[in-house]
């Protein structure tokens, strides 16, 4: 799955009317991304068990409990007490 499929998901999930903004790729940016997860099965016995869909829906829902909107930037307390801060819009 490409990154721009995977946010277009995002965005028809969450109702956005954001638009995706494309721009050259950087000179040194690999052409094509394979992630390996072999290293977390082998050593932590982890695999994923949640469709792509449903963790999308879940992690759209924790932020949306979660946030609030500070000076036009959406500030995400996770439950850790951390501060996440990232551009609202």
């Amino acid at each position: 799955m490409t990154i721009a499929k995977l946010a277009e998901k995002v965005l028809a999930l969450t109702g956005s009317r954001s638009r995706l903004i494309r721009k050259p790729l950087p000179k040194d940016d690999p052409k094509r991304r394979k992630p390996d997860i072999s290293a977390a099965r082998s050593l932590l016995g982890w695999d994923p068990r949640v469709p792509l869909v449903k963790g999308l829906a879940r992690t759209i829902e924790w932020f949306a409990q979660d946030t609030s909107v500070v000076n036009g930037r959406a500030e995400a307390i996770p439950r850790s007490g951390a501060r996440i801060a990232a551009n609202a819009g």
